[in-house]
């Protein structure tokens, strides 16, 4: 008569469960969160950054930093009055190459705080200048922000209507 033969001890059984918990728990993380973090970690991280004044050329356009203003008031008077302590800051990017006619925001910050652009009215000098407000019309891009007159911004984001950062441009 031969014994019984006997399984795995009770210690194999939880080694191997624990190990198939394991590659189950990290297939759940690559399927299931790894999408949502690249979409938050292109809000985050720009695909392409260009030194202060440098041309950086994404997808065929080139955009490149021209000016830099800061106002103490509205240009022209136009629209609400500023906030208290607020500052007008207008910045002007040259663009040149193909369009694809993608929308797209501009977004001021400082490293740790961010600003969207504020609406704009140009003038008829500026239109036949061939100056746009718009991303996705052809020409130099015009934007303006509100921000708080302590504030030193360092970069010009340009952003993807999901918010992921397709340009950051040093001021």
């Amino acid at each position: 008569m031969t014994a019984p033969r006997r399984g795995p001890v009770l210690w194999q059984r939880n080694i191997v469960g624990a190990v198939a918990t394991c590659a189950a728990l990290a297939v759940l993380a690559v399927v299931d969160f790894w999408p949502h973090w690249s979409t938050y970690r292109s809000t985050q991280v720009p695909q392409r950054i260009a030194a202060p004044r440098a041309a950086i050329t994404l997808d065929g356009q080139t955009w490149q930093l021209q000016t830099v203003r800061h106002l103490s008031d509205t240009p022209g008077r136009l629209g609400p009055p500023m906030a208290a302590g607020a500052v007008f800051t207008v910045v002007t990017i040259e663009r040149s190459g193909t369009d694809e006619g993608q929308p797209c925001e501009a977004v001021l910050t400082d490293g740790t705080r961010r600003w969207t652009s504020v609406s704009l009215v140009l003038g008829p000098a500026e239109h036949s200048a061939g100056i746009t407000t718009h991303c996705s019309l052809p020409g130099a891009l015009r934007v303006a922000f509100e921000i708080p007159s302590d504030a030193v911004p360092t970069a010009l984001d340009i952003t993807d209507s999901g918010g992921g950062i397709l340009v950051r441009l040093q001021l």
